[in-house]
């Protein structure tokens, strides 16, 4: 019979809690836009427990690296950082995440979801490494130069450019992320990569068909090649029903999130899950702008798109997270959940951050 945490005793509440805060707790996709990462948003996931994470919003799939707004954002969290160095700093190795959490600062990657920056030109990735770039996506949801993303009816594999671009993933030494990439895509990246790959905030396909979740032969050839399935708390990949101001609503809650870790561990081991958040905080623009209207392959299958965009309220309390994932303060309920299933401590550590640990030091070149 599984546990939840409400059934969790006093102490094991507390180990539980001890737990987290003595682990390396690493998140495998942060989602906050440029413009709203501050201080104060970089103390929460502070005080919240958080010593590492991959920022991937950085560029968005409409940006190339002829667009003022890519330099703008770029420019924007390289001042942010500068600003706050006490408390997060810019890395792009292994050992650098390793120093920073010494350190008691967050540990910054560069990531990006999507290739288009790079603009069909193999030096142009060389560039974005030497920028500091170090997790690069092939696709987010639409086909591109490089691979079918995971929204397309077609389910092309990687283009003959594509297949040059993970040889110079790997050449250069950045983790290859496999989230909103299509099957076929997933698989061809996964096959001819020789370092592991990640997905970094992806879930398995259990109860939802989201087009954003996985299928069983996706996380197993993962899987046999060092991977790590980074879950994410997106409520839309969980079961869901209910209304709310005329629209689905999602009732998954932390206990659902339990059921995919356990699901992914029964499937290809402990050694293969970590977490990716997705976490952002975006306004009603944002979410018009940016999500809305752009990737309906994305967010079609979760609302009627004669219905009004989130107001800003929908859009502030971030509704479509899951009950007990919703906050930065909420981390800590993975270690009480995962105690409550009977994981171990070093399973927790694992989970929490080893397992991507290990890939950053498997991928990134010193």
């Amino acid at each position: 019979m599984k546990r939840k945490i409400p059934q969790l005793t006093k102490k094991e509440e507390e180990t539980a809690v001890e737990i987290h805060e003595r682990s390396l707790f690493i998140n495998a996709l942060d989602a906050c836009w440029p413009k709203t990462i501050n201080r104060a948003y970089l103390l929460e996931w502070k005080k919240a427990g958080l010593d590492a994470a991959n920022f991937g919003s950085i560029v968005m799939p409409w940006m190339t690296v002829h667009l003022p707004e890519f330099w703008q954002r770029l420019a924007s969290f390289e001042l942010t950082l500068a600003e706050n160095s006490d408390i997060a700093v810019k890395v792009t190795t292994a050992d650098g995440v390793k120093r920073a959490y010494k350190e008691g600062k967050i540990a910054c990657i560069f990531g990006t979801q999507s290739p288009e920056l790079i603009e069909k030109d193999l030096n142009l990735l060389r560039s974005v490494y030497d920028i500091g770039f170090r997790v690069f996506g092939l696709a987010y949801q639409h086909r591109n130069f490089v691979a079918d993303g995971c929204g397309e009816n077609a389910n092309g594999g990687l283009s003959l450019f594509g297949e040059n671009v993970v040889k110079e993933l790997n050449k250069l030494g950045m983790l290859i992320d496999l989230s909103h990439v299509g099957v076929q895509s997933s698989l061809d990246a996964i096959n001819l990569s020789k370092d592991p790959c990640v997905f970094s905030h992806s879930n398995p396909r259990i109860e939802s068909t989201h087009n954003r979740t996985l299928i069983d032969e996706e996380m197993l050839a993962l899987a046999e090649k060092g991977g790590a399935v980074c879950l994410s708390a997106y409520s839309p990949f969980f079961r869901g029903k209910g209304e709310y101001a005329g629209r689905r609503a999602y009732d998954a809650t932390v206990e659902d999130f339990m059921d995919h870790i356990d699901y992914v561990a029964k499937l290809v081991g402990i050694d293969h899950i970590g977490i990716g958040i997705d976490y952002a905080i975006l306004t009603r623009a944002d979410m018009i702008y940016g999500m809305w209207e752009r990737y309906p392959d994305l967010t079609g299958q979760l609302y009627d798109p004669t219905l009004q965009p989130p107001s800003e309220d929908e859009a502030s309390k971030c509704l479509r997270r899951v009950e007990g994932l919703r906050w930065q303060s909420d981390y800590v309920n993975v270690a009480k959940g995962m105690v409550a299933r009977g994981y171990s401590e070093q399973e927790i550590q694992k989970v929490l951050g080893l397992n991507v640990l290990r890939l950053f030091e498997k991928v990134f070149r010193e």
